[in-house]
């Protein structure tokens, strides 16, 4: 059995910003019902719950956490995915520097070109959010299990809590005095301090998106955001950078928005996400065993697949279209 305050630790360490206790309960309720047996979170909750896999395989270092499509947004820390066409969920953090308690759950399915959308503003109504899908469903071979987890956490899902799932939901973030946020179309938008922002931003940031990815046309809109830091707005900078990506989907081109990409969390004062860039230029978006950015990591891999769990649980994440991305920071003897 472990302990809350050491899993906590744990994801805390791995993910590189507080955890909220109540998804690090999740995580050891789920552990503990694998450990009894039920080897497949996807038959109580409805999804797979990677955190919890990941432990129960054995909780070393040698895989990635966090599961990731080309196009998730640097700012969504991914936790658990259903298996389906990439779709996977996560937190959303927009600035960590805010050093925020709790964090909105979005789920991001790369299918779809509406970007983020809201499961629920807190880890609590996230959960049941996400807990409220299963509810019904004639897969869920284990209901008794979600049950008890529900009742353990004093969760309620419903067949209506699962409605986000059909009606698309903004995530709009609160705006503290002195700062600013303006949407862009991944779902994400840029939230920062005010003055981060170009007094033109709607014009310096406005760029015909929806052109061809062709060299000319990138090295324009770089030049566009390279031009908004050396003045001194990083926020508008991100924004150009975010939105040109998200329009022009190619994937082959993220080395060149990587530098200024960095820079322009780096200059926001968010060393978290400039670091989530550049592991991410680090590791190609193919499925590679062994590239890990961590050399502990690479040291221990399996050679038999990227993410590979527990010869009993039969759950494996092998879609092709999601990458692992950044290597884990593992607790020892948890």
């Amino acid at each position: 059995m472990r302990f809350i305050t050491e899993i906590q630790a744990w994801l805390t360490e791995t993910y590189g910003f507080p955890v909220p206790r109540l998804f690090a309960e999740v995580t050891r309720i789920v552990l503990t019902f694998m450990e009894e047996g039920y080897h497949d979170p996807f038959d109580y909750l409805g999804w797979e719950l990677t955190p919890a896999l990941h432990l129960f395989s054995n909780g070393q270092a040698g895989h990635d956490l966090f599961a990731r499509h080309p196009w998730t947004p640097i700012e969504m820390f991914s936790f658990g995915w259903s298996g389906t066409d990439g779709e996977h969920y996560g937190y959303l953090i927009h600035a960590p520097e805010l050093k925020q308690s709790d964090y909105p759950i979005v789920e991001f399915e790369p299918m779809n070109d509406f970007g983020l959308n809201l499961v629920g503003p807190d880890t609590r109504s996230g959960l049941e959010g996400l807990l409220s899908l299963i509810v019904g469903a004639e897969y869920a071979t284990a209901l008794h299990k979600h049950h008890e987890l529900a009742f353990m956490l004093d969760l309620h899902p419903t067949a209506q809590k699962a409605d986000w799932y059909q009606n698309r939901r903004a995530v709009i973030p609160a705006i503290p005095d002195g700062w600013r946020y303006e949407p862009t179309s991944d779902g994400v938008g840029v939230l920062a301090p005010a003055h981060t922002f170009s007094p033109n931003h709607e014009a310096d940031s406005a760029c015909d998106y929806e052109i061809q990815a062709v060299e000319s046309d990138l090295q324009t809109i770089l030049r566009k955001a390279e031009i908004a830091l050396e003045q001194g707005y990083p926020a508008t900078a991100l924004a150009i950078i975010r939105e040109s990506y998200w329009q022009q989907y190619d994937v082959d081109n993220f080395n060149q928005y990587a530098p200024l990409w960095s820079q322009a969390y780096a200059d926001l004062g968010r060393p978290l996400l400039a670091d989530t860039v550049d592991r991410i230029l680090k590791n190609p978006w193919a499925m590679q065993q062994g590239e890990d950015s961590s050399a502990s990591a690479a040291e221990s891999s399996d050679e038999s697949s990227v993410v590979e769990f527990d010869e009993t649980s039969g759950s494996e994440f092998q879609d092709e279209t999601i990458v692992p991305m950044i290597a884990a920071s593992w607790l020892e003897d948890i």
